[in-house]
């Protein structure tokens, strides 16, 4: 899988729009102004 998305480093969250796109990785941990980032962009805050 890390090939097929460009993964590099571990943890690393995807946000997946409802139609199946990948709207936004992340690298790292997260924090809660991250999640709500990801959350916002796929269109569920």
């Amino acid at each position: 899988m890390g090939d097929a998305y460009g993964v590099m480093a571990i943890p690393a969250t995807f946000f997946i729009d409802p139609q199946g796109i990948i709207q936004k990785v992340y690298v790292g941990l997260m924090e809660q102004d991250i999640i709500e980032d990801g959350l916002h962009a796929i269109g569920l805050e």
